[in-house]
């Protein structure tokens, strides 16, 4: 059962935590041309396991690699995106922390430099596109119909909030308040009617 595979600390889990060690101790350089090409391959693999693990794996290593997976960012979320369609919960629910891990860096990437605008900094307009392709995704998983997809997909969300409004000083949240309260309310009534 799915749900029982969350709580259960496993291979897979176990995998992860020692590839975020070894990216938080390792040059991205040593890391990176081993994991990438191993990863790409089992995200089309049919066993729903085998692409659970590439994208566990995508996720462990982003503290610790965040500079050189920086120019593929772009290309690993509008990947991960589709993943949260997929028909396995714990699919959904692993890219939704995924997806939360690199949240950070979707509005200003590693390595660059924001430029300064009167309330704070200049988000590039593909970079702010992107960040909203991603809460649209997510928003999506929090009326998924499996519990904990919603708690994966409610984690990214706050994922999202703190670090947008953390990075952008809160120029790309306000903005959003008003349309996400709506959304949330609207979620909540669906929530109470059976």
């Amino acid at each position: 059962d799915d749900d029982d595979e969350v709580r259960v600390w496993n291979l897979r889990k176990c995998s992860a935590a020692a590839l975020d060690m070894l990216s938080n101790n390792l040059d991205d350089t040593e890391i990176l041309p081993l994991l990438l090409p191993i990863v790409e391959q089992r995200l089309s693999d049919p066993d729903w396991k085998v692409r659970e693990s590439a994208i566990l794996a995508l996720g462990a290593v982003s503290e610790g690699c965040h500079m050189g997976l920086a120019p593929y960012l772009t290309g690993m979320v509008k990947m991960l995106l589709p993943v949260l369609q997929d028909p396995r919960p714990m699919v959904r629910i692993i890219t939704c922390w995924s997806l939360g891990r690199y949240i950070q860096w979707v509005l200003i990437p590693p390595g660059t430099d924001a430029q300064q605008g009167p309330h704070g900094p200049v988000i590039v307009p593909e970079n702010e596109a992107l960040f909203e392709q991603i809460l649209l995704g997510l928003l999506s998983r929090v009326r998924d119909h499996n519990g904990r997809v919603q708690e994966a997909a409610c984690s990214g969300l706050t994922e999202l909030m703190e670090h947008a409004g953390h990075v952008t000083q809160g120029t790309v949240i306000l903005p959003r308040m008003q349309v996400w309260c709506l959304l949330w309310g609207h979620m909540c009534s669906v929530w109470r009617d059976p």
